[in-house]
This record gives C-alpha cells, sequence and structure tokens, in this order.
C-alpha cells in the first residue's frame, strides 16, 4: 500500500508534468518586479525560458531569482509605448527566439496574451 508521503509526492508529479513547459518561451512584460517578476519566475519553475521585458535595463533581480530557481531567461529592452516600432521590435523578438522553440506562451503582468 502507497503512504500518504508518496501519494502527494505522485500527485505533485502529475501536476508538474501536466502543465510542464518545457521546451516553450514564455515573455512576460513588466517582469521586473512584482507581479510581473513572480509571473516569470513562476513560468520559468513550469520549465519555460522565459523573455524579461523591460524599457529600461534593469533586469537583474528578476533574471538572478530564475537562475537561482534553475530556470533560464534572457532579456529584451523595449518601449512598448513607442507603437510606430512595436512591429518591428515584436518580430525581432520572435526571430531571436525561433530557433530555440516552436511554441511561445506570451503573458503580461496586468493581464494576459497568449499565443501559440
Amino acid at each position: 500500500m502507497i503512504g500518504e508521503d508518496d501519494q502527494m509526492e505522485n500527485s505533485q508529479t502529475q501536476v508538474a508534468e501536466l502543465f510542464s513547459l518545457s521546451g516553450k518561451v514564455a515573455l512576460v512584460t513588466g517582469s521586473r518586479a512584482g507581479l510581473g517578476r513572480a509571473i516569470a519566475t513562476g513560468l520559468a519553475q513550469a520549465g519555460a525560458e522565459v523573455v524579461l521585458h523591460g524599457h529600461h535595463d534593469d533586469l537583474g533581480e528578476t533574471e538572478a531569482e530564475i537562475a537561482r530557481a534553475g530556470g533560464k531567461s534572457r532579456r529584451w529592452i523595449a518601449d512598448l509605448l513607442a507603437i510606430d516600432a512595436l512591429g518591428a521590435r515584436i518580430d525581432d523578438c520572435w526571430r531571436r527566439r525561433a530557433s530555440t522553440s516552436s511554441s511561445t506562451t506570451l503573458r503580461r503582468s496586468s493581464g494576459s496574451l497568449l499565443s501559440n
């Protein structure tokens, strides 16, 4: 008979496998602090490579938190309010990730936008 601890461990493993993001890339806007950092860290813990977004290059704390958790991340510095250049910036971000993954998840820290 399986003990309660073994059942809990098996259940946690099944949940982790069910929600695994291994092999996916997640872009999290506003990932410098607060909710954006929490989302970025959670996605990295689920196995995604996280593209950290900020309009200033001040993403070091989030990047370090993800590294301590064993995750992978990279930075994408872009002013998303510069509408005229936004399409080209996003295209550039996708081109850079195209060689590493076939699936992408987009996350905003104040809402959600999903893409596969």
